[in-house]
């Protein structure tokens, strides 16, 4: 009898719990359907981490606007040789060294895809050249350079026209040489945004 007593008190017992332990989940449900859902997208992180890193380093705005937002459709190119990777539109595609020339160490052509490279602007031109071939090609125009900072690297901003095309270059020290990063005033927007996203890890 007594055994039967104590089988009943511990079936009771653990009614009582699971009874317990369900109300507890079913308010804690009810709790979290009320909070309000969060909209923010991985570009608007990403673009707000962009801003504080920038203020953090006392950085000199490269981009026109100083809420530049990256697409949330984008590839990365990364030049584990050179040391520098950036992000840029899904529907571009990047060509590496489309001009010969012994002056440049290094070129890389970031274009929309199906663009017709010749008599046309680059979008998105990056180039490594000597310090001596920089100062010989921007020489008459050094009065009219901007300083700027591209992740973290001080450096040069210059605006220029050049066969009727108004053309926009960011002259940067690079490992021994110098680097720059140029476009034309039709893909200021396009440019500002890559520019935004382009990182040094050497």
């Amino acid at each position: 009898m007594t055994k039967k007593i104590i089988i009943a008190i511990i079936v009771v017992v653990v009614f009582v719990i699971a009874c317990a332990l369900f109300w507890q989940a079913k308010q804690e449900a009810s709790r979290l359907q009320k909070l309000p859902i969060s909209t923010t997208t991985s570009t608007q992180i990403f673009a707000t981490s962009t801003a504080v890193t920038s203020l953090r380093k006392n950085q000199i705005p490269v981009a026109s606007s100083t809420s530049t937002v990256v697409p949330s459709e984008t590839k990365t190119y990364t030049n584990m040789q050179w040391g520098f990777e950036f992000q840029y539109p899904k529907d571009w595609e990047v060509i590496e060294n489309p001009y010969g020339s012994p002056n440049l160490k290094f070129t890389l052509l970031a274009i929309p895809i199906n663009k017709t490279l010749v008599h046309s602007p680059d979008p998105f031109l990056v180039s490594i050249m000597s310090s001596d071939f920089v100062k010989q090609q921007f020489s008459d125009i050094q009065n009219s350079a901007k300083e700027v900072v591209v992740d973290g690297v001080r450096g040069l901003k210059y605006a220029y026209e050049e066969e009727s095309l108004q053309l926009i270059a960011i002259i940067l020290p690079f490992d021994g040489n110098m680097i720059g990063i140029g476009t034309d005033k039709e893909y200021e927007k396009d440019f500002n945004q890559i520019l935004s996203t382009f990182k040094f890890f050497k």
